[in-house]
Order: C-alpha cells, then structure tokens, then sequence
C-alpha cells in the first residue's frame, strides 16, 4: 500500500502526477529499492529538522549535513554509545593520524575551496554562508561565515565547472536529479541571476522545493504545483528557480539552454535510461557537466543495485556530437570521492553550429552564450550585441565611468579586436581603459562585491 502523504499536499499531489506518468521516468531498480521507505520519511518529516541528521534515509540523496555517522543512527542506545566513543577517542591527537583534529579537517577544506576558487576566478569562499534552515548537524564557523562540509563540497564542484565554461551568471542552468539542492544553493547565492530548472523524483523535488524555498523566498521560486500544468517552457521566468516532476522532463525537447548539470544520479540507473534523457537535451544545450563513478554503480551485493552499470565510456559515447573539455578525479573538498571505484567530474561542449552562431556577451535576460530562449514576457528585453566575448576590465571605477574622451580614443579599438574573435584577456590588456562614448558602461557582476570589472554591450 503507497504511503499516506496528507500530512504534505503538495507531495500529495506531485504523487498522484507520478503514478499517471509514463513508465520511462519511473525510479529506475536502484531507487525503488528506497522509495517506499522514504516516502514514509518524508510523510512525517518535521521539515524545520530537515538537516538534523534524524531520518536516515535522506542521506541517500544528498541530505547527510552529519559530522558523525552516528548522528544518523536510528537506535538511542547505538547512537548513544558511539557517541561516547567519539567524545573519548574521536578528538585525541595523540591517537589520531598526523595528530589531525575536526578543527584541522574543516581548515584544510576551507583552504582548499580557497585555492579552487581562486584558480577557477569564482567568488570566494570567504564571501559566502550556508542557509541555517533545517538545523543542519555539521553546521561550523570561520571567519565569521557558516558553513557544512556538503555546502563546501558543492563549491568545489562549482569552481571545476567555472574554471572552464565560461559563466557569466545570466545562463539557463537545468539539473536532473537535484536531490538535497545545496548545488542550486551555491550556484543562485554567486549568481543570483541565473535562471535554474530543477528535474526529480516526487519525494526529493518536493524537500529540494520546500529547502530551497526557506533559502531564497517564495518570490525566488516557482513551484511543481504550478509547473505541473505546463505544456511548454514558454512560462519560464528570468533569474528564478523553477522546480519539475522529471516526468516532465520532454518539455526540454527543443528548449535551447546553455547548461546542463547532473551529479551522481546517471550513475543510479541503467545506461539506456540515461540515453533516453540526453535524447531530449542533446541538440539544445551548450555544455553538460557531469559527476558519475567511473565504471559505474554496483550491479550486485549489500544495498541498492543497477541492472547495469553506466560507465564513463558510456557518457563518451552518448555525448558524441560534444567535445571533452576537460575531466578528472572528482574530489569533495576533505577528501577524495572513493566510493565505487571512485567518480570522475568533466565537461563537454557542443560542437553543433546554431542557426545564430555563438556568441557569449552578457545581457539582462539570462541568454548568456547569445542562443533563442524561451524566456516569459515579463523578462526584461534583449539587447542587441554583436559582440563575440564580453570584455573584462580591471581599469574601471566601481560605477563604470570612465571619461567620454576615452571612449572615443581606444574604445572602438577595443570593440573591433573583439569583434574580429582576439581572446579576450589579450584584448583587455592591450587597453587599460575604455568606456561607451556617452560615458557608462553596464557593471557586470564578476563575483567580488568590490570589484570594479565592467562589460562592454555596445556594437562596435
């Protein structure tokens, strides 16, 4: 018998929509072997301890903010006497290798998102915190901002992708199999712009929704209560987030959009059930990120299983019409991912020409990378740009005026090497200063709060 959901109407109703869809977006054998468990979770979950560590189950997608495994434990007396054996043991130096303490382990992964985001030029760690909403176990301080291991790790993730796709903020993100949401949390607190649709199973679209939702507002979301009724992307709003059933998943058939992102969950299902959701994608996105274990989750033994396993060779191969742009052992920000066989982070870049040709110059709708969107009418309107890169400078005053005279001595100089396709770091340093004739240029935000970059629109 399916689990009773009244206490939730909105996963209620996400359910009944489930049960109607058709059988290729159904959990495939590795989540069914959850489902019934965790919809009973989630039916009585206390929400405002969604982070605490208490139900178990959450931890399989993406819900573990636990410092210690026995946090989780369901039994008091387990937990309890674990928990001792930590508070005895756990902190000695003496006994512990190199002498390591918690401390040292959350300062060294701290350090570490610190290089990571200033090799990929993202945001620094140190100007971000994580939400407290849920009661988050692993919650810590440093230097006056607050964080949880997951929340560092996902920043790590970030930085790969930053250092070499290039981001803007304006994008039109899509992940399948958002899970926990901490990924959406780090991409929207550096990019507050970037538009963002979430695909998953009824159960983790409805916590994602209901976690992202005490982050960000109601105002920043739009829910699976109402995307349930759409037929197309036409109602797709600038800069929000935009939660769907992954039955849903064929209104993206067409839908041009500049990156798609999913972690770990290709890994959970069979390789023709990961074929059949590129189909839909393939010919519309940019670029694809992925982090998968490498040969694949196990076919067989204690705990969930696929049928078979989907291997990075199989990425390689569905992914045929994109080019590699770079792929590595994927790491958390404390430690290596070991878990089957390890896992592998990449990218790739679609080497289709568009109708348009590809332009990545910034502007206010969110159409980054210079592709047809489908964007509601209630965005702002595109402005016209035929430049092919977004020009950076570090010249420029915080309100991004520069002299009129200035504009007119080297800016036109600086639009024409753009236009004719220079890179553009060697364009920026050709000029130290450049501005629009009447004066102002739009700011771009870069990820710094102080910082002073600008971005030229204008034609040249």
């Amino acid at each position: 018998m399916p689990p009773r959901t009244e206490k939730h109407p909105r996963l209620s109703r996400l359910m009944e929509d489930y049960r109607l869809s058709p059988d290729e977006f159904h959990a495939t054998s590795y989540w069914a072997a959850y489902e019934q468990k965790l919809l009973e979770e989630v039916s009585n979950l206390d929400l405002s301890r969604l982070r605490s560590g208490k139900a178990q189950v959450l931890e399989t997608f993406g819900f573990n903010d636990i410092t210690y495994k026995y946090q989780s434990k369901k039994f008091f007396l387990e937990r309890w006497l674990l928990q001792a054996l930590t508070k005895t043991f756990g902190n000695l130096r003496e006994i512990l290798p190199y002498g390591i303490k918690l401390k040292d382990i959350r300062e060294m992964a701290i350090h570490h998102c610190q290089i990571v985001g200033e090799l990929a030029h993202a945001r620094p760690i140190g100007e971000l915190s994580v939400s407290e909403f849920g009661k988050p176990a692993d919650l810590f301080e440093h230097a006056s901002q607050k964080y949880t291991m997951p929340f560092l790790n996902n920043y790590v993730r970030y930085c790969f992708a930053k250092k070499h796709i290039p981001l803007t903020g304006r994008e039109v993100f899509v992940e399948l199999g958002t899970g926990s949401g901490y990924q959406i949390e780090v991409l929207k607190k550096i990019h507050p712009d970037m538009t963002v649709l979430c695909f998953d199973l009824p159960a983790q679209i409805f916590l994602c929704e209901e976690y992202l939702r005490n982050v960000f507002g109601d105002e920043a979301v739009i829910g699976a209560d109402e995307t349930s009724g759409w037929s197309s992307m036409a109602d797709v709003q600038y800069g929000k987030i935009h939660f769907f059933g992954n039955w849903k998943w064929p209104l993206l058939k067409g839908y041009e959009f500049d990156l798609f992102w999913n972690a770990a969950s290709f890994g959970e299902m069979e390789p023709e059930v990961v074929r059949n959701y590129l189909s839909y994608i393939n010919d519309s996105v940019d670029y694809v990120c992925l982090l998968q274990a490498r040969h694949g989750k196990e076919t067989s033994g204690k705990g969930s299983a696929v049928k078979k396993a989907t291997t990075f060779s199989h990425y390689q191969e569905m992914l045929d019409g994109f080019r590699l742009l770079a792929e590595q052992d994927a790491w958390h920000a404390h430690k290596r991912l070991s878990g089957s066989g390890g896992y592998f982070q990449a990218c790739w870049r679609t080497e289709r020409k568009t109708s348009r040709g590809r332009s990545t110059c910034p502007d206010p709708t969110g159409l980054a990378l210079g592709r047809r969107r489908t964007i509601s009418a209630s965005s702002p309107p595109r402005p016209v740009s035929r430049l092919r890169q977004p020009l950076l400078l570090d010249c420029a005053p915080p309100d991004g005026r520069m002299p009129a005279e200035t504009g007119r001595a080297c800016g036109r100089r600086l639009l024409k090497n753009c236009a004719e396709g220079l890179d553009v770091d060697r364009a920026c340093h050709q000029h130290e200063a450049v501005t629009s004739t009447s004066g102002r240029l739009p700011r771009k935000f870069c990820g710094r709060n102080s910082c002073s970059k600008i971005s030229v629109l204008s034609d040249p």
